[in-house]
């Protein structure tokens, strides 16, 4: 008994811990120093798609080491089905702090072969300053907002006018909740929603719509589509008060019913971005209700006695031609960046 909890709680997380830093840590630092030599000298475009290979290949193994071709996880998908070679806007509702990049990403990775290079999302501007992963998320382009609307609405709409001159697919990613579903924020959602006589939400909260309409009128010319992505979670050994997995739940697989698998589940509607509203209010509007259909979809999948979303379908194990080209390129910077980092040690 206790060697089961010293293996649960201790040996297993630190085991997964040490082979996560190993192939994402030190791979990403290659990566930054690569683009940190190349950003000063080559021209915009050309850096672009050497940023964007470096991204896609990186995310691939990602995908490919939480997914491990499915070994103890299911990902199902239902709605409309995402063609290649389209940029996009993709709107989702926020259930897990690190767990809801993962649906995403596998998502858009059987999009195309190279579709994760165009991932970027709308992220914290603090989140530039962790150790390098920040400048890492700085040389591959994502955006970075400070909450302060007045600067940040006029550095988005640069931002974005700058991907639309690169030629390289876009997949702008955008929590408008902003912020993950935890019970007390969702308490104070309720709260709010009861004062303004807004929809009363249950497994969602109430959006925040600036960031939103920024991004669909900044995105007019350089995104096609619009992509509303609902994520739910099952069978996950959840923490108290948690609707989706933590960092280590996502690799480690464990299952709250012991064989069951754990799942995602991942519906997708797809919008013409020019068939939005044009008025602001009107979009607003627009953006509120969707969010009450998420929430009603929602109640939907957990009354289920299946917890699916309709007609879902089971996502087939990556490709080897995508995972193995990714998986050793990885592996290869992962062992570079060991065999410095020792010769560095020895050498002082």
């Amino acid at each position: 008994m206790l060697f089961s909890l010293l293996m649960k709680k201790i040996i297993k997380p630190s085991l997964v811990l040490f082979i996560v830093v190993t192939m994402m840590l030190f791979p990403l630092t290659c990566i930054g120093m690569i683009l940190s030599v190349a950003y000063p000298f080559l021209p915009k475009k050309t850096y672009s798609k050497v940023a964007a290979w470096c991204q896609n290949q990186f995310l691939l193994s990602f995908v490919y080491l939480y997914e491990r071709n499915h070994s103890g996880l299911h990902i199902h998908v239902s709605g409309d089905e995402l063609p290649s070679g389209e940029n996009a806007l993709l709107i989702s509702n926020h259930v897990a702090s690190h767990g809801d990049w993962a649906p995403l990403y596998s998502l858009i990775a059987r999009q195309s072969p190279t579709a994760l290079g165009g991932f970027k999302c709308v992220v914290k501007d603090v989140i530039k300053w962790v150790p390098g992963f920040g400048a890492c998320m700085w040389l591959l382009e994502w955006p970075f907002l400070k909450r302060n609307w007045a600067g940040d609405k006029i550095y988005l709409e640069n931002k974005l006018k700058g991907y639309g001159t690169t030629n390289n697919e876009l997949t702008m990613v955008i929590f408008p909740e902003g912020t993950r579903w935890t019970v007390k924020k969702h308490a104070d959602a309720v709260k709010y929603a009861n004062e303004r006589k807004l929809h009363v939400p249950v497994h969602t909260m109430i959006p925040r719509y600036k960031g939103f309409q920024a991004l669909v009128r900044g995105l007019d010319g350089v995104a096609t589509h619009v992509y509303d992505v609902t994520l739910a979670y099952n069978n996950f050994d959840l923490s108290k008060g948690s609707k989706g997995p933590g960092y280590f739940a996502l690799y480690q697989h464990d299952s709250v019913q012991g064989t069951n698998p754990v799942e995602f589940h991942v519906h997708v509607r797809r919008l013409k971005l020019s068939d939005l509203p044009k008025d602001d209010d009107e979009l607003k509007i627009a953006l509120f209700q969707w969010f009450e259909e998420k929430d009603n979809l929602l109640t939907d999948f957990y009354n289920s006695k299946e917890k699916k979303f309709e007609h879902s379908k089971q996502l087939q194990p990556l490709p080897a031609s995508q995972w193995v080209p990714a998986v050793s390129m990885c592996m290869a910077m992962a062992s570079i960046c060991g065999h410095v980092c020792l010769y560095g040690m020895h050498w002082w």
